[in-house]
């Protein structure tokens, strides 16, 4: 299948379809391939959702050329925090009480970097998270855990898409050793319902525990076999299950990694997109899908509500500074 990844004017040296374009270029077996236009396209895929200014209504996406003329190719790899169901495609965080499996194939980040595996690395946590509280309430309870053999660390202001903040490299040292150490590696939702520690707890061949109840995991795996799903607000019991299943670890960890190689793995990402862009094309989504898309529900309007105060927040702050500034002159 020949694919085309447009852009929308995204600027180049961030867009996803650089990294789109370097997936298809490392795969393994080359099943698909780049179109160089969108008319000689089976499929036109959209990667830039996640990075749009207009990440509700994705009207740059519906405006664009590509998608005015061949509406019936075109699919999203859609990696919003609070994504719901805009256009057919691959979606990473697509709730599981909204997700609407006619339209919407559950997947996973794209660029999972292979830099974390620790096959032969002893282990000496039962269990570790560094991280923030911030991004969703129920990572606040995580804190509390105690344990002789846990490690929790509150780490604020860490945004892994920028490597030249202040601090990054020694945060993300602490957190890639801490997860070496670990048996077990706590893997909260934060604004998104997936979360790319847990494809990162994976490459280190150690054993996820997801706390994200509208979770849906990628399509073509169990998580059974190497990852523990825990409800996302109640703690309890949590780490005498842990302590339990300790025995187990070693041999889910090898699972996950063996997982990982086969799924996710950089050179196998890109056939396994054009894969599942076959399998949802080849059933003519377009033919029942709404003309623009189907409504967003309450979480997707509360924050576009606060988008837009934040905005207005930041006209009136403009406004008031022009005015000090006139004053005083």
């Amino acid at each position: 299948m020949r694919i085309f990844l447009p852009t929308v004017g995204v600027p180049p040296e961030i867009s996803a379809v650089r990294e789109f374009e370097w997936l298809a270029r490392v795969s393994k077996s080359h099943r698909h391939e780049l179109a160089t236009d969108a008319a000689g396209a089976d499929v036109i895929l959209f990667t830039e959702c996640h990075q749009l200014d207009d990440p509700i209504t994705l009207n740059r996406i519906r405006a664009s050329e590509e998608f005015r003329r061949y509406r019936d190719r075109c699919f999203v790899f859609d990696q919003r925090p609070r994504a719901y169901c805009s256009l057919p495609g691959l979606y990473t965080s697509a709730p599981w009480s909204t997700l609407r499996r006619s339209y919407q194939i559950p997947w996973s980040y794209h660029k999972i970097k292979d830099d974390l595996a620790a096959p032969d690395r002893p282990v000496d946590l039962l269990f570790s998270f560094v991280g923030t509280a911030r991004s969703h309430t129920s990572r606040e309870q995580l804190l509390q855990l105690d344990h002789p053999r846990g490690l929790v660390k509150r780490v604020d202001g860490h945004v892994p898409w920028r490597p030249d903040a202040p601090g990054f490299h020694d945060r993300r040292v602490f957190f890639a050793e801490t997860l070496r150490r670990s048996s077990f590696v706590l893997c909260p939702r934060g604004r998104a319902t997936s979360s790319i520690r847990f494809y990162e707890t994976m490459v280190a061949g150690r054993v996820p525990v997801v706390f994200s109840d509208e979770w849906v995991p990628p399509q073509g795996i169990d998580v059974t076999e190497f990852a523990i799903v825990w409800p996302e607000r109640n703690i309890d019991g949590l780490i005498d299950y842990l302590e339990l299943h300790e025995q187990d670890a070693a041999e889910m960890g090898r699972r996950a990694r063996r997982v990982f190689e086969e799924k996710f793995a950089p050179e196998m990402m890109f056939d396994r997109i054009g894969d599942a862009l076959e399998q949802l094309a080849a059933t003519m989504p377009w033919r029942s899908f709404p003309r623009y898309g189907f409504p967003p529900d309450r979480r997707v309007v509360r924050h576009a509500a606060g988008l837009a105060r934040r905005k207005i927040d930041r006209l009136r702050q403009h406004a008031r500074d022009r005015s000090s500034n006139i004053s005083a002159s």
